[in-house]
């Protein structure tokens, strides 16, 4: 056992009033605490070092009966620097304050796993999802340790991408997805042409036909941790992920026309078995812990990627985000600067 495991041992052990368990996540639960938001302050501080440790955390058995005390237990933990969600790209309701729905998507279908926001220059350190009904069957939340996935990767591989980072490509006005101006909450091409030079990103119109490109990181380094993280939603965006039923469309559609794709750093095609040898080390590090009402689980967005199991039932997941970054300062500047044609 390293120093480093004896202080997060010591650090969940001085949690008093819990008990916990597992590492991965790693559970912490209640043995009577009365009043959630005054333990998660005076808890913040160990909680966060357990966080930097175990990458996610789940809170069972506290008394979070809805969703202003949710929030109430957030900003106690976190300081209530909120963060907000940039450059849409799943559909989500607003509840309250800094709360919304986890992403609407049919309930039969999986999410796969994601860095939340990591193709996005700025994006949330920590998210925070609070279980107010579990799904009757499935509808985990799995996370996915993407630490684990940087050292498990093919280095050539994984070493590549690193240096080129991905290149990310969204098409609007295929009738497909969202629109350019509730993605990029602008009105005119105008404002769109500004915002895209401001955030290193490609624009080019043909009618009503809109395509983006922009580049971005493969990896980060953990600003607290010093470890390294596969960060990225590239696998994620990749027309090779899609569901097999959907792949004949992506074929009749054809690649120019998908609402997402990635390609290489160089703008070369991803082949398929790139793809599948990526998700092979996501499913490798990806665990699925079942909800109970009232947790909280709190997920390092660095460190821990997430994603949703299908599920059968009513179902009511709240998420909120916190702690902004400048993705552009953490990452090489190559990896941000703006791709061609």
């Amino acid at each position: 056992m390293t120093s480093h495991d004896r202080t997060v041992d010591d650090v969940t052990a001085a949690l008093e009033d819990c008990t916990t368990h597992g590492t991965f996540p790693l559970i912490v639960t209640s043995a009577g605490v009365r009043d959630a938001q005054g333990w998660a302050a005076r808890h913040a501080q160990p909680l966060r070092a357990a966080l930097h440790h175990h990458g996610a955390v789940v809170l069972r058995g506290f008394p979070v009966p809805d969703e202003g005390v949710f929030q109430e237990v957030v900003g106690a933990l976190s300081g209530g620097t909120w963060a907000e969600y940039q450059e849409r790209a799943t559909p989500r309701s607003h509840v309250s304050g800094a709360v919304f729905t986890s992403t609407e998507y049919p309930a039969d279908r999986s999410i796969f796993v994601h860095n939340e926001s990591s193709h996005v220059l700025r994006w949330p350190r920590h998210l925070y999802f609070w279980c107010d009904t579990p799904a009757a069957e499935g509808g985990e939340t799995p996370v996915c340790d993407t630490r684990r996935v940087y050292r498990e990767l093919d280095p050539g591989l994984r070493d590549r991408f690193a240096a080129e980072g991905w290149i990310y490509q969204r098409n609007f006005g295929t009738g497909i997805g969202f629109s350019w101006q509730s993605v990029y909450g602008v009105e005119t091409f105008a404002e769109l042409e500004e915002y895209c030079a401001r955030n290193h990103t490609a624009v080019r119109r043909d009618g009503d036909n809109v395509q983006v490109r922009y580049r971005r990181w493969a990896t980060m380094r953990h600003p607290d941790t010093g470890e390294d993280s596969w960060f990225n939603h590239g696998v994620f965006f990749n027309r090779w992920n899609l569901e097999p039923e959907l792949q004949e469309f992506a074929d009749e559609l054809g690649e120019s026309a998908l609402p997402y794709n990635t390609l290489h750093g160089d703008g070369s095609p991803i082949t398929r078995e790139v793809i599948e040898e990526i998700r092979a080390a996501y499913d490798a590090a990806t665990v699925a812990e079942p909800y109970q009402a009232g947790d909280v689980m709190v997920v390092d967005n660095i460190a821990v990627a997430h994603g949703r199991r299908p599920y059968r039932g009513r179902r009511r997941i709240l998420v909120t985000m916190t702690d902004p970054t400048d993705g552009a300062a953490l990452a090489p500047p190559a990896l941000v600067a703006t791709p061609g044609w």
